[in-house]
């Protein structure tokens, strides 16, 4: 039975793309992320602080750095990887040639977008910081000549307009204070400001899952889009473009994955 359900998987390639996205579901170590579940209000505070140190899981970082390094191999071979290209898209036009520009990636893991930046010959200053140690470990193993700390996204210790590009760097939505999280990424920019793939929520208030992610339990924000543009005006910061990843229509509406590029006002922050 197992000889025959092989031959149909390599004969019928599709049938393979089928059955990962069954397992998704029912097997966490098949998907980044998998068994969402919709919190109700009244639990949102109470998960999020009993989940808060879920992304400081030592398992986490070689269990992400398996799919990225076959990522980055595919990038590197010239090959499309969606995320990859959304951000070299929106940075490529503001990146200047001779000219030596800092940036800051937040929540940056093991500081693969280092790589990406190299790869497609942008000529950013890369600094990177995380809320885990684990993967700040790895990532100076790893770029043992670029900067890493390990910083609260909430609360950086960075002064104020400290580099020229910030990147949040798919990390707002596992902050259960991303308002803070979005007032403080603002504030130590001096130009551009980057929130790469955020989830958003079209036409409902903002929802909170839990989910299984590296095989390890979290929450996962999906701001409301109305919320997430005014906190981003509040803060000073006018959209210069935005790259849509995907969408998708839930039982409950419509949602997306955005990367949205912001310039900084010359008022911001004094």
């Amino acid at each position: 039975m197992k000889n025959m359900a092989r031959r149909l998987l390599k004969r019928y390639p599709r049938l393979q793309d089928a059955a990962k996205l069954v397992m998704s579901y029912v097997d966490p170590r098949f998907s980044v992320s998998s068994q969402y579940v919709l919190l109700a209000k009244s639990k949102v505070s109470g998960e999020a602080e009993r989940l808060a140190k879920s992304w400081t899981a030592t398992s986490i970082p070689a269990r992400q750095r398996q799919l990225v390094d076959r990522q980055l191999q595919d990038f590197a071979a010239g090959k499309s990887i969606e995320a990859f290209d959304a951000f070299v898209d929106l940075l490529r036009p503001h990146a200047q040639e001779g000219q030596s520009q800092s940036l800051l990636e937040i929540g940056c893991s093991s500081g693969y977008y280092s790589d990406v930046l190299r790869l497609r010959g942008l000529p950013f200053v890369y600094n990177g910081c995380d809320y885990s140690s684990a993967f700040i470990e790895m990532a100076r193993s790893l770029y043992p000549g670029l900067n890493f700390r390990v910083e609260d996204a909430t609360q950086l210790t960075y002064p104020d307009a400290s580099f020229d590009t910030v990147v949040s760097g798919c990390c707002l939505l596992h902050i259960p204070n991303y308002e803070t999280a979005i007032a403080e990424t603002a504030r130590v920019a001096r130009n551009l400001v980057l929130f790469h793939r955020t989830p958003l929520v079209i036409g409902r208030p903002t929802e909170v899952f839990t989910k299984v992610a590296y095989g390890v339990k979290t929450i996962e924000i999906h701001l409301s889009q109305t919320l997430f543009y005014q906190l981003l005006a509040d803060r000073g910061l006018k959209v210069v473009q935005t790259a849509t990843l995907t969408t998708e229509q839930t039982p409950r509406g419509p949602a997306e994955v955005v990367s949205v590029l912001c310039r900084k006002s010359e008022s911001s922050y004094g």
